[in-house]
């Protein structure tokens, strides 16, 4: 448990805190991402300019954008919040939701894995599979059948085992390489 807890503050970190620390150190500089334009540290002077601005449309910019910002980060978690309660019961809501997250998870991972077959897009088509068990069986039955209907007809089609080609690095598997010898299956005869 702590481990996920750690990594997912690590995360959070790494990916929220620092960037938005980055962003106040250059603040109080004159950065203008120019290859080759040296860097002055300008204190609060760009603070002290920006709030003495006489632009037109300077204050209701700052104000739509702070209405924005309060909407926006409190309807994602309030709506992120609500939905996660329902899809931890057992109701009727639960497991439609719990289908309608990972059934597009799935279709996208089975297309992209027809499209260009290779190792990255059959594990995230076999990650999306196996997130959809962990979450609900039932679900993940009908992710399970989406899948099969999309990749059957590429499994069996016309192009046979050159449809393997790119996710598997035998030389048995690459385009004109001959089919796997299958042998027939026959039932044991008593003597």
């Amino acid at each position: 448990m702590w481990g996920g807890l750690l990594l997912g503050v690590g995360v959070y970190v790494l990916f929220a805190i620092v960037p938005m620390i980055g962003n106040v150190i250059i603040s109080f500089t004159d950065y203008t991402a120019l290859p080759g334009v040296a860097v002055h540290n300008l204190g609060f002077s760009n603070y002290t300019s920006m709030f003495s601005t006489e632009a037109a449309g300077f204050e209701p910019a700052i104000v739509a954008t702070l209405v924005f910002v309060v909407a926006v980060t409190l309807g994602q978690n309030v709506i992120a919040l609500l939905f996660a309660h329902k899809l931890k019961g057992s109701g009727k809501f639960a497991a439609v939701g719990r289908l309608l997250v990972f059934l597009p998870i799935a279709l996208e991972a089975a297309i992209r894995l027809r499209r260009t077959p290779r190792w990255p897009q059959a594990l995230f088509l076999g990650l999306a599979v196996a997130g959809s068990l962990l979450s609900d069986q039932q679900s993940a039955v009908l992710v399970i059948i989406l899948v099969a209907v999309i990749l059957l007809p590429w499994l069996l089609g016309a192009s046979g085992w050159d449809g393997w080609a790119g996710i598997c690095g035998w030389p048995r598997c690459g385009p004109g390489a001959r089919p796997w010898p299958w042998r027939p299956v026959t039932t044991p005869t008593w003597t």
